[in-house]
């Protein structure tokens, strides 16, 4: 019979023309039925070799359909949801196998999320301490400790972008919250009991207001640990932070250090407000000083450049010659009224001078020798003396 073209079993091609041969789209009698179940137990079998675009599957409604006509019922939300499709079609679970080698969408890896805008309403308190908790540098730094210490960063790697990237840039609190859940464009079911809910394209996160607060601490906790792919324990860890509401460095820390938990290098510490590569260095504050010198004196009006080669420690150098431009006889006549002027002009200049360069000890201190002798030096101003008075005939 083999010479003959008899073979002992049927070939896949002949199995799947077969398949193909029955009706489509309605239940099926109870001999195609056998059939179909028959055919498609030989064809899970030798999976390696077939050409799944052409290969029908039953649903378990008895239908014969093509692939993309079903789904694999793999999500327990699914069963659980008050308010589902009810037309989906779904493959039987004993040939999973054969239906996902076809390419069958399975609900538990496509689906997807979106918030009902309708019938989500925001709550009228808002987040308050507890967003002021996660936004803050201490549990950023905390975070960043956990990442280090399971080895999802090195010590280049971390900056600010890593952190804010694990955390929601929008938290929002709800009175109540509806989620819409679909594959591939088809509305599978809506969550009327969600407590919380992730927009990744957003990085969103919506919380239900609950009076149990622990519900909160966990998926705010879920959704850093989701995002940062960190460990069980880290997850804990993030929630008794939250929980215990452990705000300064010092709480956290005594935390960590009990888990032993790597600390991050420390280089990367970093205060409020300023980046952990930010400059920590004295060039700041050397900057900043050398700015304020650069600063117009607000005494003055005079920039302390012009003060810069004299101190509190040096004396004004006088003048070391009079003016010659004048007769003896002018010298002699304007002797006397010059040594007077000169020498209440003399204490006024002291005054004003240690007024000038900040100094603070007061003016009836005894002169220095260079002060007494700056009193009797000449004036070099050639302009003619002022009388207050009457007018000199």
């Amino acid at each position: 019979l083999i010479k003959l073209g008899v073979e002992e079993r049927p070939s896949i091609e002949f199995l799947v023309d077969f398949l193909r041969a029955l009706p489509r789209n309605q239940k099926l009698a109870e001999q195609n039925l056998k059939d179909a179940k028959a055919i498609l137990f030989e064809l899970q079998k030798c999976a390696d070799n077939l050409d799944y675009r052409n290969i029908p599957l039953l649903s378990r409604s008895d239908k014969l359909l093509d692939s993309e006509q079903l789904f694999i019922k793999d999500l327990g939300s699914y069963d659980s949801s008050d308010k589902k499709n009810e037309e989906l079609e779904f493959c039987q679970q004993q040939f999973a196998l054969l239906a996902t080698a076809c390419n069958v969408l399975s609900l538990a890896s496509n689906i997807v999320g979106q918030l009902d805008n309708q019938q989500s309403i925001e709550a009228e308190i808002g987040i308050g301490e507890l967003e002021d908790t996660i936004r803050s540098y201490v549990f950023k730094n905390a975070i960043l400790r956990l990442m280090f210490h399971e080895g999802k960063i090195k010590e280049d790697e971390i900056n600010n972008v890593v952190i804010d990237s694990l955390l929601p840039e929008n938290l929002y609190l709800m009175g109540s919250l509806v989620v819409n859940y679909s594959v591939a464009e088809t509305w599978i079911y809506d969550d009327l009991s969600a407590t919380t809910f992730q927009e990744s394209e957003s990085s969103s996160l919506y919380l239900l207001n609950q009076e149990d607060e622990e519900d909160i601490f966990e998926s705010i906790g879920s959704f850093i640990s989701d995002t940062a792919s960190l460990g069980r324990d880290s997850y804990s860890l993030i929630c008794r932070i939250l929980r215990n509401r452990l705000f300064t460095i010092e709480e956290i820390t005594h935390l960590l250090d009990q888990k032993n938990i790597k600390s991050l290098p420390e280089e990367f510490e970093f205060d409020d407000d300023i980046s952990i590569y930010g400059d920590t260095s004295d060039n700041l504050i050397n900057d900043d000083i050398e700015n304020d010198i650069q600063d117009e004196s607000p005494i003055t009006g005079v920039t302390n450049d012009e003060y810069s080669a004299n101190s509190l420690d040096n004396d004004i150098p006088p003048p070391t010659e009079p003016k010659t431009n004048k007769t003896d006889n002018e010298k002699s006549e304007g002797s006397e009224r010059q040594n007077t002027h000169t020498h209440n002009n003399g204490k006024n200049q002291n005054s004003n001078y240690h007024q000038r360069n900040g100094s603070s000890y007061p003016n009836n201190k005894p002169r220095s020798s260079a002060e007494k002798n700056s009193s009797n030096i000449i004036s070099p101003n050639d302009r003619k003396p002022l009388y207050v008075g009457k007018e000199k005939e």
